[in-house]
């Protein structure tokens, strides 16, 4: 659309059926929803309590950690491929 249609369809005036859409969308969905008002349904609470358990299940299970020997780190040596005049001379 060019600019002169959308100032057309801008100064033309809003159909009455549009004024109150909304209201009819909304309680078309209410109506199509059997139990939308009812609030939580036992299958909500049977599914939050599956979550529920299989999250504490889960954190009560003893991690297994992998135990690394400490290195000790020193930019200073020799072997150290991060050593700074390693970087500045473009060396391994």
């Amino acid at each position: 659309m060019d600019g002169v249609g959308l100032e057309r369809l801008a100064s033309a005036d809003m159909p009455p059926e549009l004024a109150s859409i909304n209201d009819r969308v909304l309680s078309r969905i209410a109506s199509e929803r059997p139990g939308a008002e009812s609030g939580a349904s036992p299958w909500r609470y049977a599914v939050t309590g599956v979550a529920l358990f299989a999250g504490i299940a889960a954190g009560a299970m003893p991690a297994q950690y992998a135990r690394a020997a400490p290195q000790a780190i020193s930019p200073f040596d020799g072997g150290a491929t991060l050593a700074p005049s390693a970087l500045l001379l473009g060396t391994r």
